[in-house]
């Protein structure tokens, strides 16, 4: 097995051409590179001009990406730029995770946490180990009004012993050898005196493998895109057939939906006008048009729009009835602020919270 150091990295990396096809070829390398922040020692990074990420320039650069974190390490400006001016949420080809639809792909490994003082183990599989190490220390559910914390943290947690770094044990496997390969480790563990942490149940065929997606063949990508006029249609009403033909660049070969690269001028007033005239409130203009709708604000020319309705703010459900209702359940204001956050904070502004707490 390869021990992931500085030099076995940069051997590895220096095979390939860009970040995205190592992240493809070589995952849990890429994914150790990262977390370490070696990445950029090995691939350069071109310094765009001043004001090179527009609008325009943005979308371009998210439509070569997949996932949200491919698009933010491969193109951190433009990311920072979509964030500020809020284009991220119209991305929808994105997602959040990478996720594999080829349940054949060598991308899954089998990684550890071992809790030495109270001979413990954890023992996970995944294809992105720094997002699941994300998720096993900070994220939480809502559940009644109280977090509740990944097992592994609320056992950590309970025994009052730090979270220790997760260790690679394999990598480079395929789903169904993953489930088994996490399964011979659980096993190892237990027979060699340790505890298993793990409440799920693991093994071949009992894991998820994600199976009840659809498989998207090259043939069931091809005849999806039949049904679509243009590329933004496709995205948007299958965005996960989309991503696999853009994943495997057979989007290319759908003819029937080039890509059309519009000028640099081509969002002139009339063309934005036009535009704007097909939707009822200036946001959704903004959601549906993000470039003439930018282009529009730029020029002053929104206030010629003049058919715009204003949009109806949604109301609150914390009424003062049921702000009422909550702060009873509540022994004082800090427990009131952590367990119904939303409610503490309505009362704060209406100036309320003094009725509920003494």
């Amino acid at each position: 097995m390869v021990k992931w150091t500085y030099q076995t990295c940069e051997k590895e990396a220096l095979k390939y051409k860009t970040k995205i096809e190592f992240r493809k070829n070589s995952s849990s390398a890429y994914t150790i590179s990262v977390r370490n922040k070696w990445i950029n020692d090995w691939f350069d990074r071109k310094i765009k001009p001043a004001n090179y990420w527009n609008n325009e320039n943005i979308i371009n650069a998210a439509r070569e990406c997949l996932y949200y974190t491919e698009f933010r390490d491969n193109y951190i400006s433009a990311f920072r730029k979509a964030k500020k001016n809020n284009l991220l949420s119209s991305f929808h080809w994105l997602t959040n995770d990478i996720c594999s639809f080829d349940l054949t792909a060598k991308i899954h490994l089998i990684y550890v946490y071992e809790i030495i003082e109270l001979k413990c183990v954890y023992v996970g599989r995944t294809i992105n180990l720094a997002n699941r190490d994300y998720s096993h220390r900070y994220k939480y559910k809502i559940i009644n009004g109280d977090k509740k914390y990944d097992n592994l943290n609320a056992f950590c947690v309970k025994n009052n012993v730090i979270l220790p770094k997760p260790i690679i044990v394999e990598h480079s496997l395929n789903s169904s050898d993953s489930q088994k390969r996490e399964e011979y480790w659980i096993n190892k563990y237990i027979n060699n005196d340790w505890n298993k942490i793990n409440k799920s149940k693991t093994g071949e065929g009992i894991s998820s493998l994600g199976g009840g997606r659809i498989k998207w063949t090259y043939e069931k990508c091809y005849k999806e895109a039949k049904k679509y006029n243009s590329r933004g249609e496709f995205c948007e009403k299958s965005s996960q057939a989309y991503r696999v033909s853009l994943q495997y660049k057979w989007i290319d070969e759908y003819d029937w939906i080039k890509r059309i690269i519009k000028t640099p001028n081509y969002w002139n007033y009339e063309r934005c006008y036009e535009e704007a005239k097909k939707y009822i409130r200036k946001k959704d203009f903004e959601n549906n048009s993000r470039v003439a709708y930018a282009k529009s604000c730029r020029e002053k020319w929104l206030k010629n729009y003049n058919w715009f309705i204003n949009g109806y703010k949604k109301e609150s459900k914390w009424t003062y009835e049921k702000c009422g209702e909550v702060a009873k359940l509540c022994k004082n204001k800090t427990d009131f602020s952590e367990k119904y956050n939303f409610a503490y904070r309505k009362c704060l502004t209406k100036k309320w919270i003094n009725d509920f707490f003494l």
